[in-house]
């Protein structure tokens, strides 16, 4: 007999769907972008109180690769390098999205990857600058990562992908 599933929302509350209630599944992929000892995080407008890391849903017939690729040039506007990631995980989440009206369900099948950025920087480390769909976005160094207040799913997968930059 399968266990229910709990369902989160991005500050880690829990909730639980209503029998016969409907449940999405959705494909994504984030990165774990280090470039000089910093990494790119991005607040999103409706919860700016929460970080989180680049990436985001895979669309039809799109590969990982090209989904993660697509995004974060979508998000932050840096062109990732053709590379593969140095570390890959994979985690099923599931999601309760309170923004959505109505509030939704959705099992989330995550891929995370760890990559380094030797690219040119086009924003000066540190300092936060507006991404093009107009979340803010700033290279936040290893040594505080954390402090920072980091969305339920994602700081789940950093304890696994670079647990030395957590507490």
């Amino acid at each position: 007999m399968n266990e229910p599933m709990s369902f989160y929302d991005r500050w880690g509350r829990e909730y639980h769907p209503a029998p016969g209630e409907e449940i999405h599944d959705r494909h994504g992929v984030y990165v774990f972008l280090i470039a000089k000892g910093h990494t790119l995080l991005s607040w999103q407008n409706y919860a700016p109180d929460l970080a989180e890391l680049l990436g985001g849903k895979i669309d039809e017939g799109e590969s990982i690769g090209d989904a993660l690729h697509r995004e974060v040039l979508e998000e932050s506007g840096l062109v990732l390098p053709d590379a593969s990631p140095q570390n890959e995980y994979h985690q099923k989440n599931g999601v309760y999205h309170i923004q959505g009206t109505p509030p939704s369900y959705s099992i989330h099948h995550q891929t995370y990857w760890v990559m380094d950025y030797e690219g040119t920087l086009p924003n000066p480390i540190g300092t936060a600058f507006t991404g093009p769909e107009g979340n803010r976005l700033q290279w936040v160094s290893l040594e505080s990562l954390g402090s920072v207040r980091i969305t339920y799913p994602h700081a789940r997968a950093l304890h696994v992908i670079a647990p030395e930059y957590l507490p």
